[in-house]
């Protein structure tokens, strides 16, 4: 968190989370590969499923965020990845922004977290806003990530083995057949499956070629080796 915050309100506010977040979920544990002003706690939710929270602190603002991602660390230097959905260290993509992007709501739905805050400055009262706003993720944005993931998954899966199991020089064979557009191809889960089913079938293969070439750091992340979280 180091260049907005002195280095005393950074580690009480790391430490209010390592504390915190096992109070969510005992499994969470911080990520060590987010370092300098991104803060991660982690789990596994499934085998291969990861359920993230972040933040993101800019000008002394630390920016929650939430997610579900088949990468236990950030790839490479692209904000969004097919195999994500929700925000990572984005404070564009906040948890209060996911509520009203991915679930609709807008502020008259008696679920909705209207008094929701998801950025703060490290002061008096941060602590029950991150307690909101934590705990509002995993009620609301969890389970319906996850149906999306359950549902775009063996897609996902495919195209992983498609990766692994397909040398360069094919897949540069077999994506200068696609006639679409390979622009948003850096998108997450939701984009993803809209992009998709908008492809046509004779193009699929085609175009996963295509999105394999265009984000080699993602797909490199998902299909060698992994280091420790």
């Amino acid at each position: 968190m180091r260049l907005s915050q002195t280095k005393e309100a950074t580690k009480e506010f790391i430490a209010f989370m390592n504390s915190h977040m096992p109070t969510i979920h005992p499994d969470y544990k911080r990520s060590r590969g987010a370092k300098g002003i991104r803060y991660e706690s982690i789990r596994e939710v499934e085998d291969g499923l990861y359920a993230v929270h972040s933040t993101l602190c800019k000008q002394g603002v630390y920016h929650h965020c939430f997610c579900l991602s088949m990468h236990a660390a950030h790839p490479g230097s692209n904000l969004h990845s097919p195999f994500t959905i929700g925000g990572r260290s984005d404070h564009n993509y906040s948890i209060l922004e996911g509520c009203r992007r991915d679930l609709g709501l807008v502020g008259a739905e008696p679920g909705h977290p209207y008094r929701l805050s998801t950025s703060h400055q490290w002061r008096k009262g941060a602590d029950d806003i991150i307690r909101r706003c934590t705990s509002e993720a995993e009620r609301l944005l969890l389970p319906y990530y996850r149906s999306v993931w359950l549902e775009t998954h063996p897609i996902l899966q495919a195209m992983i083995v498609y990766a692994q199991s397909t040398s360069l020089e094919q897949l540069a064979e077999v994506a200068s057949t696609y006639t679409g557009s390979r622009f948003g191809m850096a998108c997450h889960m939701l984009e993803f499956r809209e992009l998709y089913r908008s492809v046509p079938q004779n193009q699929r293969e085609a175009f996963v070629a295509a999105m394999v070439l265009h984000l080699p750091e993602t797909f490199q992340d998902l299909t060698e080796p992994k280091a420790q979280k």
